[in-house]
């Protein structure tokens, strides 16, 4: 098991990694992002992820 300061000083190869291992244990399947010709993404207001990222976009902020 990795712990969390072990995440902290790994490479985005490396995360990604870790990541997909979860993915497969979980069954989790990634969405598909709609985006327009300007690279924004295009969010559904009927769904309830697309509302819930919209309307807590402080959590989303770029770093």
């Amino acid at each position: 098991m990795i712990k969390k300061n072990d995440y902290e000083n790994m490479s985005i190869e490396e995360l990604m990694s870790e990541l997909s291992k979860v993915h497969k244990k979980t069954k989790f399947k990634v969405k598909k992002a709609n985006i327009d010709e300007n690279g924004h993404i295009i969010l559904d207001p009927k769904d309830k992820n697309d509302r819930e990222w919209y309307e807590n976009d402080k959590d989303y902020d770029v770093l």
